[in-house]
């Protein structure tokens, strides 16, 4: 059998362990230990692990997906479905095998069934079509025999793969209408050429183009594609400048990648220098906005202060972090929670503290007018804008869970081009 194709075994340790150790050494007996690789979900995160994938899978043509009665419900430590989060290893394996095009065959251990589509994170929600084989601890031997049978069969991988590579889904199908319900942080909205009210003067400016920009921040999720891309292998998407300070300073992800406190899925990217939002706008066939795009964005054309109107910021407008509730809050709060320790105990704060980012799509009621989220609050966006009098420092917009003082349509900051905090993300800009 040394002419079989390799085999790739995705598995969580806490799921099927013991069991996939059993298909791994049947594999590896029938086939010889080159062609099938297994345990990618102890590499580090970073570079390594997605050169690593990526040099397997690509030396691969079936992805074995092993699937317990626990590989839907486990949790990490922050409590968070595992699934859910953006470097989840199991994810990033079946994401990148679909994306490959390689035969991906869920193996059902123990009676577990293929989950739902509408259990899965979007990008892989394509498992659930996926021709799947049963394995049962009572009858292994038997039913791994059938596994490598069909295996061994080229009519089913050739099947296997082309379902997965190139199958459509017909209009109005289900899945069809699963995926688009999460394909939000993906729209982009039109801002209509035009004068419009510029700045804390309120002074007459003119965009003289249509153009479009992201209604959300980039996501988690969406910056994990760009890493599986290799987006930061691949210095056509990179400026001279960016590309160098990649290099320099051994950039391979974002400063928070690994911290579970900024891994959700729906949470905007953070931690992001401007150099990485450029490379990925380049990789996504767009660009960051200008200062003025952006402001015309958040306000309208009528000069309004926030992107909701003239209204002070409330909790259900936007994310505004520690300094929820009004200039001078969070000091009378840190005084209070001195004189009364367990004022903090007691649950008072938490209907408004958001002391980190939130979902991109929390707010509906602080859209700005042309359907823009989070243009005011949860994290400070880049813009294409250079500070007049320094070329290392760029524009950044809209305020953030940290900072209240910046959370006006017309506020910026001007900071260094490569720092990366916790507060920082961006969305991008497209020219019609």
């Amino acid at each position: 059998m040394s002419d079989q194709f390799p085999i790739f075994i995705s598995y969580r340790r806490r799921d099927t362990a013991q069991v996939t150790g059993r298909i791994h050494d049947c594999l590896t007996q029938r086939y010889g230990k080159t062609k099938v690789f297994m345990d990618l979900d102890s590499i580090n995160p970073g570079e390594n692990f997605v050169k690593k994938l990526k040099k397997a899978l690509s030396e691969s043509e079936v992805c074995l997906v092993i699937i317990g009665k626990k590989w839907l419900s486990l949790k990490n430590l922050s409590k968070q479905r595992r699934l859910n989060t953006s470097n989840d290893f199991v994810k990033l394996e079946i994401l990148t095998a679909l994306k490959t095009g390689i035969s991906v065959i869920p193996v059902l251990i123990d009676g577990a069934k293929v989950p739902s589509p509408s259990a899965l994170p979007r990008g892989i929600k394509k498992l659930s079509q996926c021709q799947a084989i049963e394995v049962f601890h009572k009858t292994f031997h038997r039913d791994m025999k059938y596994l490598m049978t069909k295996l061994e069969t080229p009519s089913f991988t050739r099947q296997s793969k082309e379902t997965n590579k190139s199958k459509k889904l017909p209009k109005n199908s289900t899945l069809e209408s699963q995926e688009n319900s999460n394909l939000r942080f993906d729209e982009m909205a039109l801002i209509p050429k035009g004068p419009f009210l510029y700045g804390k003067n309120r002074l007459r400016k003119d965009i003289p183009y249509d153009f479009c920009l992201d209604i959300c921040p980039v996501t988690n999720h969406q910056f994990t594609e760009f890493i599986l891309e290799e987006g930061y292998e691949r210095k056509e998407f990179w400026s001279s400048e960016g590309w160098q300070w990649k290099m320099d300073n051994h950039i391979d992800y974002p400063r928070f990648w690994n911290d579970p406190k900024f891994q959700e899925p729906d949470h905007p990217v953070v931690g992001v220098s401007f150099f990485e939002a450029q490379a990925y706008a380049h990789w996504a066939g767009k660009r960051l906005p200008r200062d003025a795009e952006w402001e015309k964005a958040a306000r309208g054309r009528d000069g309004r202060k926030f992107p909701w109107g003239n209204t002070t910021p409330r909790h259900e407008d936007c994310n505004l972090g520690r300094d929820v509730f009004s200039p001078g809050a969070y000091e009378a709060r840190k005084k209070l929670s001195t004189l009364i320790p367990d004022i903090e105990k007691s649950g008072l704060f938490e209907k408004h503290r958001k002391l980190q980012t939130t979902p991109v799509t929390k707010y509906t009621e602080g859209r700005s007018p042309y359907g823009c989220y989070d243009m005011a609050g949860n994290v400070y966006e880049w813009c294409a804008t250079w500070a007049s009098d320094e070329k290392n420092k760029v524009c950044l917009r809209g305020g953030s869970w940290e900072k209240r003082r910046t959370l006006t349509t017309y506020s910026r900051l001007l900071e260094a081009l490569t720092l990366r905090r916790n507060d920082i993300g961006f969305r991008c800009a497209k020219d019609v």
